[in-house]
C-alpha cells in the first residue's frame, strides 16, 4: 500500500495559499507540482490510499499548539520539530499550516 498526502477531493486547493504566484485554488500542492509521478505511482497497479486536504484540513497546526511545544520540549524529537515549525511560524499564526505529512504518516501506521 502507498499512502500519498496528496489530492483535494471536495476540498478548495492549497496551491494558491502557498504565495509563490500560482492564482490556482482547486489544486493540491504535491499533486499539482508533480503530476508525472503521481501518474506513475496511481498506474503502478499498487493499492493507493489517498490521505487529501479534505482529511488534513481538519487538523491545524495552532499558534497554541506551537507555544505548548516551545514550552514543553523536552526531547530531541520534540526540540527538532519545534524549530522546524519556527520556520514557518507566519504560516501557522495565520492560520495556514497543516499536519499535512504527519497525519498521513499516522494514518499509515494504523
Amino acid at each position: 500500500m502507498v499512502y500519498i498526502m496528496g489530492g483535494a477531493f471536495d476540498a478548495p486547493g492549497n496551491i494558491a495559499l502557498s504565495k509563490v504566484g500560482i492564482d490556482n485554488t482547486v489544486a493540491e500542492w504535491n499533486i499539482f507540482i508533480d503530476p508525472h509521478a503521481a501518474a506513475v505511482v496511481l498506474k503502478s497497479g499498487i493499492p493507493v490510499t489517498f490521505v487529501p486536504l479534505d482529511a488534513t484540513n481538519q487538523a491545524p497546526i495552532t499558534e497554541d499548539f506551537y507555544n505548548r511545544l516551545g514550552k514543553e520540549r523536552s526531547t530531541p524529537a520534540a526540540e527538532f520539530v519545534y524549530r522546524l515549525l519556527t520556520r514557518q511560524f507566519d504560516f501557522i499564526r495565520a492560520g495556514l499550516y497543516w499536519f499535512w505529512d504527519p497525519l498521513t504518516a499516522v494514518i499509515s501506521t494504523d
